[in-house]
């Protein structure tokens, strides 16, 4: 059923619900952002439609880019992004 909704109305009931407070819904007689801000709600609706991750798209990912990457140097490069920052943050 969740799929059938997802397919349906291209996006999660979570989403479709935060879309609905925003937009209205004029089958519940619920005003939206249109209504005091008049195109508003229709580009958020477009944002969304672009931002969104695609679920259709089949992607064949090879191995080695599953595999665990080295994390050896990942502590010494936040120790210099940290002294970095606090650097600047006292200049």
């Amino acid at each position: 059923m969740l799929e059938q909704y997802v397919e349906q109305n291209t996006c999660d009931p979570s989403l479709d619900l935060g879309l609905r407070c925003l937009l209205g819904d004029s089958s519940d007689n619920v005003p939206g952002l249109p209504e005091l801000a008049p195109g508003f709600g229709y580009v958020l609706y477009r944002n969304l439609q672009v931002l969104k991750l695609r679920r259709d798209v089949d992607i064949i990912l090879k191995d080695e880019w599953c595999r665990p990457r080295d994390r050896s140097s990942e502590a010494e490069a936040f120790q210099i992004l940290e002294k970095n920052l606090l650097r600047k943050t006292v200049s």
